[in-house]
């Protein structure tokens, strides 16, 4: 999973932060999850002309901290990422970013500036609980 999260970052690497949240979202909840609507990052990837990273398409191909759900993101045409006009729900792969690696952990919080703390105490308390 750590590679794939990272292959996706790569992908969005240099989108503005509106643009970045019509493919990738970060949601904070229990667990701080990362979303991903693969096919929109494999359509941005070809138009970049960068690899796709390799999403699976059936959950059961996944480890049980990742699945496969509709979230909401920015809409391909909004200037912002805010309101009912601007957001609508969609599929994507959601993967609790605590179960990643620290290198991976540390990419997401670069690439959305995020306290890397925060997600690094996510994966602590779970190692704790284990």
């Amino acid at each position: 999973m750590d590679q794939l999260v990272m292959d996706t970052l790569d992908v969005i690497d240099g989108l503005s932060d509106i643009d970045r949240s019509k493919y990738v979202n970060i949601f904070h909840g229990s667990e701080s999850t990362i979303a991903i609507q693969h096919t929109k990052v494999k359509i941005l990837a070809k138009e970049k002309s960068v690899a796709a990273p390799l999403f699976q398409t059936q959950k059961k191909n996944y480890p049980s901290f990742v699945s496969l759900k509709t979230e909401t993101f920015t809409k391909l045409g909004a200037s912002m990422s805010r309101g009912s006009a601007n957001t609508g729900p969609g599929f994507c792969t959601s993967i609790i970013i605590g179960k990643l690696s620290v290198e991976a952990r540390t990419k997401v919080a670069d690439t959305f500036e995020l306290a890397n703390d925060e997600l690094l105490l996510d994966s602590v308390d779970q190692d704790e609980e284990l």
